[in-house]
């Protein structure tokens, strides 16, 4: 191989190591920030699922290419995340750009995407401007707190590692929303607990695990808290 030729790899490689590292800056600069979300003015998409995506507590906003029928199509990927989570307490809110006035996106929606949930048309492209979003729309999906602030950013749709990230991060948001009081005690033998409260946390091995401990293992960030919205129980499990 000359040396021309090891030297344009090397430009290549390095272009690309410093295009990852811009991009990565760029990403993590958002953390922390508050995201100016659309009105109940611009919900279209008029489905049975009456929910209002912006009364929840924890959100995750994405941006969809109206005028992209491929673009269109990942909302049946959301759908599928959407049902893993089954949460009540995250509302997803779909910013559409479109420039037809939403002509495709409707059409794909109502001829095989048939997403049962609010959508935001985004006309002019004022949301957009209005929180500085990035030209990729890798860089616009966000999980937002309580505040819409932005604790997560990129697409748990195309990166299962992002996934278990954003399932960790909501199990984390949907214990700090709650005012939690718990208090374990032996019985008189010794052999079991009697709980008073609502919540019981439990290690991985069903053990049961007293408040100041419990918090003290989240705190270190080596396990993260578990929710199941059917039961009063917190699982801690061990980040892997």
């Amino acid at each position: 191989m000359n040396k021309t030729a090891l030297v344009i790899i090397f430009l290549m490689i390095t272009v690309g190591f410093v295009n990852g590292q811009e991009k990565k800056t760029i990403s993590n600069s958002k953390i922390g920030s508050t995201i100016i979300l659309p009105d109940n003015a611009l919900i279209r998409n008029t489905v049975s699922n009456k929910v209002n995506p912006l009364e929840k507590e924890i959100k995750i906003f994405t941006t969809i290419d109206g005028n992209c029928g491929q673009c269109a199509i990942e909302l049946n990927s959301w759908k599928s995340f959407m049902e893993e989570l089954k949460n009540s307490n995250i509302g997803f809110i779909y910013l559409i750009e479109s420039s037809d006035k939403m002509r495709t996106f409707n059409t794909m929606n109502n001829e095989g995407i048939n997403l049962d949930y609010p959508v935001f048309y985004d006309e002019g492209k004022k949301i957009y401007v209005k929180n500085n979003l990035s030209d990729s729309k890798h860089f616009n999906t966000f999980l937002l707190n309580s505040k819409n602030e932005i604790v997560l950013t990129g697409s748990p749709i195309v990166n299962e590692d992002i996934a278990m990230l954003y399932k960790q991060k909501i199990d984390s948001l949907n214990l700090s929303s709650k005012d939690y009081h718990i208090k374990v005690n032996q019985d008189a033998t010794g052999t079991g607990v009697r709980i008073s409260g609502n919540i019981i946390y439990m290690d991985e091995d069903k053990n049961v695990i007293d408040e100041n401990k419990a918090k003290q293992m989240i705190a270190s960030r080596d396990f993260y808290p578990s929710i199941n919205t059917n039961s009063n129980v917190i699982i801690l499990k061990k980040v892997k």
